[in-house]
Order: C-alpha cells, then sequence, then structure tokens
C-alpha cells in the first residue's frame, strides 16, 4: 500500500474503534453494568454497520429474549403485535401504488368508453346522412 491510504486506513480504524468502544460502553451503562462484554461490541456492530460476529445469537432470531416464553405469557405481546417502520412503510407504498394503478385503470376505461360513444354518434350520424341522401334520390326520381 502506498503510504496516504496505509494512514487513512489507519485512521478510519482508529476512527471506527472509538465509535464501537464509545457506543458499546453506553450500552454497558443502559443495562447497568460497569463491565464491558462482547456482546455489547456485538449488538452495536450488528445494528450500526450489519456485521454479525459468529458465536452471537442473531438478536431478531429464535434465541432472543423478544421470541421467549415471555412472549406467549403477554410481556412483550405490544412487540408483537406492533409492525416496524419499515412494514409500515411498505404497506404505505404498496396501497399507493395500488390506488396509482386503480387510477390508471379508470382513466383507461373512460378513455375507451368515450371512444366507443364516439364511434356510435359518428356511426348514426352516417346512417341519418345516408338516409337523407336515399330519401334525397328518391324524392328526384319521384319528381322527374
Amino acid at each position: 500500500l502506498e503510504p496516504e491510504v496505509e494512514k487513512i486506513l489507519l485512521e478510519i480504524a482508529d476512527e471506527l474503534i472509538d465509535s464501537v468502544t464509545h457506543f458499546s460502553c453506553k450500552l454497558a451503562r443502559h443495562r447497568k453494568s460497569n463491565t464491558l462484554t462482547a456482546g455489547d461490541v456485538a449488538l452495536f456492530l450488528e445494528r450500526n454497520y450489519h456485521i454479525r460476529i459468529p458465536g452471537f445469537p442473531d438478536r431478531d432470531g429464535p434465541g432472543t429474549a423478544i421470541n421467549t416464553k415471555r412472549l406467549s405469557q403477554g410481556f412483550y405481546a405490544h412487540l408483537q403485535s406492533r409492525p416496524t417502520a419499515i412494514n409500515q412503510h411498505t404497506q404505505r407504498v404498496q396501497l399507493v401504488k395500488k390506488a396509482m394503478l386503480e387510477e390508471s385503470y379508470r382513466k383507461e376505461k373512460e378513455a375507451k368508453r368515450k371512444e366507443t360513444e364516439e364511434e356510435m354518434q359518428n356511426a348514426s350520424k352516417e346512417r341519418e346522412t345516408a338516409g337523407a341522401d336515399k330519401v334525397d334520390v328518391e324524392s328526384q326520381s319521384n319528381a322527374e
């Protein structure tokens, strides 16, 4: 590596270590602990950088506190029934797309209906014109 690149990578690594250490300590204090554990670091890396540390349970999987027997006892029932913000956003996007699609179909159907009405009016005008021409031809032949 070039010296400049190496220097930049070392600065980034130092910043990452400072950030991980600082926030992991906050997590430990939140747990009311004076000891920083590997679980605190793993949680921070997983939540902020989507880095999963091997050997730690998946926090969204079957080994989490939310999915234990307490959930069935109602302790975390409010978490189970509440959709996440991402799911809510996805639902809203789907509703908007559905509304747009329905509006598009409605406009298309209206356009086809108008087109059909115009064709019917044109056809009836043509019949009237053809009928009037026929009457004129008959009246001319009767006059002769």
